[in-house]
């Protein structure tokens, strides 16, 4: 019995199918490895401007960590709070942050933020991580409602975006390099293992931090203001606002008491702020019995 051969050209295939195979294998794993060593993307903001010598220090102190782009305001937007800019132009300019390219709004920290998602990041690759600061004075306690620094980072977690808010304590020579050193640590640990949704950090920094990190929730104490009055040269009467921080004794296990004890207190504020925990007990008074149900109004009444 004969058994029938091979031709020359199935003995060229099966001699070629290992190396196709190869090479496909090959260019699967640069591939995936082109993903998995893709940049790590940082976006940077601020509310008190791009001057602000905190910017500088985060910039510097998180370009170890992912390829960092900074979008900041170009004026001072301390108190401003969630903000966005609505009905004026906003004015675009280009600068350097620590030697790297900056973009340079005339715009809220919130805006900046929403700015940069849109038109500075491609849709497909938006920013991993968002970090605003550092800012010049504390965003502890329910200050935090009010800050323009906490804002961004809580717009961020409004878009699905872990974000960091850090300040520091306002001193005559504050130190940004130890409060951006913190929230690199604080970043970093954010970038391995990512945050709940719609949860961000805020950061407070003591003047003195000697004790490290320390997780805290949010203190219910608020800072007090006072309205001074004032008149100018021509004798117009004017009001000066003054702020300052809250410092009565906190509640154990907040930001305010860590950071008073020179803790760096990392606090997770959620974007999101549902009363869950009211629902219960507001529901007999928005959500009657059927028998009891509130009369709807007709077109004949």
């Amino acid at each position: 019995m004969r058994f029938p051969t091979r031709s020359r050209s199935s003995h060229l295939v099966a001699a070629v199918l290992p190396l196709v195979v190869f090479l496909i294998l090959v260019a699967a794993a640069s591939i995936a490895g082109t993903t998995d060593t893709a940049p790590y993307r940082i976006l940077v903001t601020n509310d008190d401007g791009i001057d602000s010598p905190g910017l500088a220090a985060l910039v510097e102190a998180l370009s170890a960590l992912g390829e960092v782009t900074v979008v900041a305001p170009s004026e001072n937007q301390s108190g401003i709070g969630h903000a966005l800019n609505l009905r004026d132009p906003i004015f675009v300019r280009r600068r350097e942050v620590a030697g790297r390219p900056a973009t340079v709004l005339t715009a809220t920290p919130a805006t900046c933020v929403r700015v940069a998602i849109a038109n500075i990041f491609e849709e497909s690759h938006p920013p991993d991580l968002v970090v605003s600061g550092v800012n010049r004075g504390l965003n502890f306690g329910r200050n935090a409602y009010i800050s323009g620094t906490v804002a961004a980072a809580r717009e961020a977690a409004l878009q699905g975006i872990p974000a960091i808010a850090v300040s520091l304590a306002r001193e005559a020579h504050p130190d940004y390099a130890v409060a951006a050193a913190a929230t690199a640590q604080v970043a970093a640990v954010v970038k391995a293992n990512g945050l709940p949704e719609a949860v961000f950090l805020n950061v407070n920094v003591p003047a003195t931090a000697t004790k490290g990190l320390k997780l805290t929730r949010q203190s219910r104490l608020f800072g007090t203001e006072s309205y001074e009055p004032h008149s100018n040269p021509y004798g117009r009467p004017y009001l000066w606002s003054k702020f300052e921080q809250p410092t009565t004794e906190a509640e154990p296990g907040s930001d305010v008491a860590a950071v008073h004890d020179g803790y760096i207190a990392v606090t997770p504020l959620q974007a999101h702020e549902s009363a869950e925990a009211a629902l219960e007990e507001l529901s007999p008074l928005f959500d009657p019995p059927e028998s009891e149900s509130f009369p709807v109004p007709t077109d004949e009444e």
